[in-house]
């Protein structure tokens, strides 16, 4: 080889191992699974010069390899453990390359039978946590210069490792995230069970407005923040007393202002809570949900283009599960009669949004909203017969 060749060589190898570095910094910025999933797919490929890469993940529970992602393919597989290439090398939790795929005894032969590919050769590497214990098979087929040399299985080994390290970082994220969710879901819960009528309220509100902001086309960043206003919008009634909260009757005057502070006090806590970045306009928007695009709202009476966006989409929602729930009306719809608990039609629900367009809510939104009200519809009759259910 000559002098020339070999700096070649090395630059190609450099090239490569920066790669993987770049790499690295990716895998650990992905927000959701399915982008990571890809994000691993892709890069593995390129950086080890494969036609294509499978990323097999261990189901503890039965034992199974299984890949939501594996080029040329678009459904997912599953493999015991000990079958095939990939779940012979989870099973030793060692290295496997394979030359000539069609003569090694655990090649299945079927899936190129199927698809018309021919695969050549292979190489298997176990992606292991921080702590040794096997989480999935990085599976590599055909080498574009024909076969893998020892350069590659050193390349193969540090991606595998950095897959470990991104699967490890995100499954701690997501934990993070599921006990956030879970610990908010429960405390709206105990805050909606103080009064037997709004049971269940909080997750409504929540289902609604999640539907309007996907008509709207809202990214899912915003959905989030969406998420957790519309589970927190009303936080603040732990401030209000129960002899007002639970009230079975038409407010007097004091009760009815004690009653309208529950907004303030929403964002006056949700304040004081440590919240991640993307949420850090939460307060504003959960305590936003009873202002009026006419600026006669509260708690702090501001007119439409100082309302949040995302809290006109809750203050649309909120009002709808108010009317098409069991409540006490009187408190809320004026002409109603004082005993009356029941849930008002539907028809006459979207009569009151459509008559509040421009005023109370914004008339885009009420538009989308009358424009999909039967998709509304379904949707509030699959959430009440879930409370039913419970």
């Amino acid at each position: 080889m000559s002098a020339d060749e070999t700096i070649a060589g090395l630059k190609h190898d450099l090239s490569r191992f920066r790669q993987v570095q770049e790499m690295a910094l990716l895998l650990n910025s992905q927000s959701s699974f399915d982008d990571l999933f890809l994000a691993i797919v892709r890069h593995v490929s390129q950086i080890m010069e494969v036609d294509r890469t499978s990323l097999f993940l261990l189901d503890e529970v039965t034992d199974e390899l299984w890949t939501k992602v594996a080029q040329g393919l678009s459904k997912q597989i599953r493999i015991p453990v000990g079958v095939g290439l990939a779940g012979k090398c989870a099973q030793q939790q060692q290295p496997l390359l394979v030359h000539d795929a069609a003569s090694h005894p655990d090649f299945d032969s079927s899936w190129d039978e199927k698809s018309g590919y021919v695969t050549k050769t292979v190489l298997c590497y176990p992606v292991l946590n921080r702590g040794g214990e096997l989480k999935g098979v990085l599976q590599m087929i055909n080498k574009s210069d024909d076969l893998f040399s020892a350069k590659d299985q050193e390349l193969a080994q540090v991606c595998a490792a950095q897959v470990g390290v991104a699967l490890e970082n995100f499954q701690l994220i997501q934990e993070l995230r599921q006990g956030f969710e879970s610990f908010i879901r429960t405390l709206t819960e105990t805050m909606d069970a103080k009064h037997k009528l709004t049971a269940g309220h909080s997750h409504r509100v929540t289902e609604y407005a999640l539907f309007i902001g996907r008509l709207v086309g809202l990214d899912e960043t915003s959905l989030d923040v969406l998420k957790y206003s519309s589970l927190l919008h009303d936080l603040g009634k732990i401030a209000v007393p129960d002899r007002v909260l639970t009230k079975n009757g038409r407010f007097n005057a004091d009760e009815l202002a004690i009653m309208q502070s529950h907004p303030l006090w929403t964002g006056r806590i949700l304040e004081r809570m440590r919240l991640p970045r993307h949420l850090v306009e939460l307060p504003q928007i959960a305590s936003s949900h009873h202002e009026r695009m006419d600026g006669n709202g509260y708690p702090a009476g501001v007119d439409g283009e100082h309302i949040p966006q995302l809290a006109k989409i809750i203050a649309v929602a909120d009002v709808f599960d108010a009317l098409s729930s069991r409540r006490d009306y009187p408190k809320y719809v004026a002409g109603e009669s004082e005993t009356s608990c029941e849930a008002l039609r539907l028809d006459k629900v979207f009569e009151i949004i459509a008559n509040g367009a421009g005023d109370q809510f914004d008339a885009d939104l009420v538009a989308l909203v009358l424009e999909h009200r039967d998709e509304m519809a379904v949707l509030c009759q699959r959430l009440h017969q879930q409370v039913q259910e419970d």
